[in-house]
């Protein structure tokens, strides 16, 4: 696929948590001190369905932990979308935003969908309390295994910005994706985006 990200940290993924259909790993990059994740989970769900739930930028506010504000900039309509996002922080820390630019595409053979996701560079305004996000890279590998079962690989690595303790930024990179990726499977299973059709993608 086009956009294939390597994971670009050192040694074995390491699970961290692990609960029902959910686990999460970590391993530490090689020049920094800050971690990449990965979530794996399985969800019964048409792949038109998660991948509705993934580019409706708006429901973010409803499934991605923490979030403040989520708002699509621009959307092509086929898997291309750039968006901003801001993010609560506990106290007191500064809260963050974001502007991402997301890509999506589907192997026509496997069906296996692959979302690529990174900062982009737009002038929207940076708030008063708010730190941009310097640098954000994430995957979703959506693929099917049987009986209406797609399995969701979630990858992500981030530098928040500012100046926060490198514990800190480890400890809440285990716990946030884990909730988000819940709640995501959540959402999907409540039956919003049932019969959902997607340009692009097919089940």
């Amino acid at each position: 696929m086009a956009f294939d990200l390597d994971p670009i940290g050192k040694g074995d993924w390491k699970l961290v948590r692990e609960k029902k259909d959910i686990s999460v790993f970590a391993r530490k990059l090689e020049e920094s001190e800050f971690k990449e994740i990965k979530v794996v989970g399985q969800v019964r769900s048409d792949m038109s369905e998660i991948v509705a739930a993934l580019e409706d930028v708006e429901a973010q506010e409803e499934w991605v932990i923490r979030t403040i504000d989520a708002y699509a900039i621009s959307d092509d309509g086929a898997g291309h979308i750039d968006y901003y996002i801001s993010t609560d922080m506990p106290f007191p820390i500064s809260d963050r935003d974001l502007i991402v630019s997301y890509e999506r595409e589907q192997d026509p053979s496997t069906k296996v969908v692959k979302t690529h996701s990174t900062v982009a560079d737009h002038d929207i305004v940076l708030q008063d309390g708010f730190v941009r996000v310097p640098h954000f890279e994430s995957t979703y590998t959506l693929t099917p295994i049987g009986d209406d079962l797609v399995q969701v690989e979630y990858y992500m690595m981030i530098d928040p910005g500012g100046d926060l303790p490198v514990w800190l930024v480890n400890m809440a990179a285990a716990k946030g994706p884990y909730d988000t990726i819940r709640s995501l499977f959540d959402l999907i299973q409540s039956g919003t985006y049932e019969d959902a059709v997607v340009s692009g993608v097919v089940d």
